[in-house]
């Protein structure tokens, strides 16, 4: 019997080279840029990758939306705190 194909993105097609490359990358980008600005492009990455992925195209979407994960942990924490200061 074959397994079932997984068409939904989940922790299995996580691309943890991809993600450890955004993580660095949202690091150097978070000394010059805005936490918020890092978030959202790191959640516009996600997005995106997901929408690729779902759309037949597995080995374009997963390394977008691991990158995009990459670049959004880091970032979260930051823009909690910005965001918890303006209240």
């Amino acid at each position: 019997m074959s397994e079932p194909r997984i068409r939904a993105f989940c922790e299995r097609n996580l691309r943890w080279r991809w993600v450890l490359l955004g993580g660095v990358c949202s690091i150097g980008a978070l000394l010059g840029v805005t936490p918020i600005r890092v978030a959202v492009v790191g959640a516009w990455l996600i997005l995106l990758g997901i929408a690729v992925f779902s759309l037949r195209h597995r080995p374009i979407g997963a390394p977008v939306a691991s990158f995009g994960l990459g670049v959004l942990t880091p970032a979260a924490v930051p823009t909690a705190l910005d965001l918890l200061d303006s209240l």
